[in-house]
């Protein structure tokens, strides 16, 4: 189960997910988290946690995609805001095609003991739509990455390498597909 510090200026999610609530006792003792907002993602509309005692929380299963703001009492020291995203998708396997469209968030999940390095395959001729040329994801770790608002629809293959020598096992390249599903013939 992933961990979040209750002052994390942002947090990103996907629907369905349980998570916990941190806090160092450096930080505060105790500190209450809600929405700041009118809509709001998880199950529950608030959580008290208590330093070294994290709190559960679960993102509703039907939360939209989208970014959530939300406020802790006593507020966050040196954060003028904090947001919860839903991404778009399920944590995605690293070896999958990501169906996703502009300005959309996906959290890849490496469910392997070996850490995973994912980067544009060399072959493709559109320009990468993500910042960073390579993603690193540690072993059993998640990468949360948003696709740029002005990213060009389009497929873009993945090379998809683990630390251990390993790969992907199925028989087609994984891609990031910018603009939906329609793109990959589904």
């Amino acid at each position: 189960m992933r961990k979040f510090n209750v002052y994390s200026p942002v947090i990103v999610v996907v629907p369905n997910e349980p998570f916990e609530w941190e806090l160092n006792s450096a930080e505060a003792n105790s500190v209450s988290v809600g929405s700041s907002g009118s809509s709001w993602p998880l199950a529950s509309p608030s959580y008290t946690v208590n330093a070294g005692t994290p709190v559960q929380a679960t993102v509703a299963s039907g939360a939209t995609p989208g970014t959530y703001t939300f406020a802790c009492t006593p507020p966050a020291p040196n954060v003028t805001s904090q947001q919860i995203i839903v991404a778009a998708l399920e944590f995605v396997n690293p070896c999958s095609d990501i169906p996703v469209m502009p300005g959309e968030y996906f959290v890849w999940k490496n469910a392997t003991n070996s850490a995973v390095t994912i980067a544009p395959d060399p072959g493709n001729s559109n320009f990468w739509p993500i910042g960073d040329q390579h993603h690193v994801i540690e072993a059993n770790g998640h990468h949360a990455v948003q696709i740029p608002a002005n990213a060009k629809p389009n497929p873009y293959n993945l090379s998809v390498s683990y630390a251990d020598g390993g790969g992907c096992t199925q028989a087609t390249q994984p891609k990031l597909i910018v603009g939906g599903s329609g793109l990959a013939g589904s």
